[in-house]
């Protein structure tokens, strides 16, 4: 038989387990409409890259080449923070 004390504390418990179940399907949430915005961004992405003509397609994939160097530099450090945080969860 648990004391008064202890049955509050277990509903506490219960309470704080219903609320970080709440929490984590509105994480779920998030990252699903996440996924989606991407999904939606990368298929702008492929229409625009279909669209390159073949005379400039060395052009087009030298210039691009540049930018995702450059910006991937820049792109490390927030990833490298990004996983540290999914990675803590």
């Amino acid at each position: 038989m648990l004391s008064a004390k202890q049955q509050k504390n277990l509903e506490l418990k219960w309470e704080l387990e219903d609320k970080d179940h709440k929490v984590y399907l509105a994480m779920a949430d998030a990252v699903r409409g996440l996924v989606e915005q991407r999904r939606a961004l990368r298929a702008e992405i492929d229409a625009l890259e279909d669209q390159v003509p073949e005379s400039v397609q060395g052009a087009w994939d030298d210039a691009d080449s540049e930018h995702f160097r450059l910006r991937s530099q820049v792109d490390r450090l927030q990833s490298l923070e990004a996983y540290d945080l999914i990675k803590s969860l």
